[in-house]
């Protein structure tokens, strides 16, 4: 089983999740700090515990356990690979991993050694609006969200006498850099 665990929180926070922070700056283009809230996002793979016949093993008591993880990707720094929602993982044929940063519209492909194969970072926005004509809010990198990603092999049934090419021209590339923690952070241990 493999899973996005999006909003992992960090005990040393000075805000309790990116909610948080977003509600305490009260605007519609936040800047907020990463150190202030410094949660992080993960890839988890797991096997459950099961039977002989493979079903799951339930405990009277207490909750459904695993022993250990069998496979896990967090960015070196925890910081730069972060979303507190809408995100996913796919296991590809070829043992490396399809991960989407929902709220930034990254996708990026990890080999099991946690070396990243190749990325893309969603350049559409589609100028949202709201139906008085504003800015949807917040702005910042939510606009570029993308809520999951599937991968396709060339010989998918749905592919077949399609000519697959690239859009041309492309977008402009849109990429967010995740600004640093703050010292505070750094000095912390984080």
């Amino acid at each position: 089983m493999i899973v996005f665990n999006n909003d992992i929180h960090n005990p040393n926070n000075k805000l309790p999740s990116l909610g948080a922070a977003l509600q305490k700056a009260q605007s519609p283009d936040p800047q907020v700090a990463v150190g202030d809230f410094g949660n992080y996002s993960a890839v988890y793979e797991f096997v459950p515990p099961t039977n002989d016949n493979g079903s799951y093993l339930i405990p009277e008591e207490g909750p459904i356990g695993i022993s250990e993880l069998v496979w896990e990707y967090m960015a070196p720094d925890k910081y730069s690979f972060y979303s507190p929602f809408i995100s996913g993982a796919q296991r590809l044929k070829n043992g490396n991993t399809l991960i989407t940063s929902g709220v930034t519209g990254r996708l990026f492909e990890v080999t099991p050694d946690k070396k990243i194969v190749w990325e893309y970072w969603n350049p559409y926005n589609d100028q949202y609006k709201l139906p008085d004509g504003s800015t949807s809010q917040p702005i910042g990198p939510f606009k570029y969200a993308q809520y999951r990603s599937t991968h396709f092999d060339l010989d998918y049934p749905a592919f077949q006498g399609k000519d697959l090419k690239p859009i041309d021209p492309q977008p402009e590339p849109f990429i967010f850099k995740m600004p640093p923690p703050s010292p505070m952070a750094n000095a912390s241990g984080q």
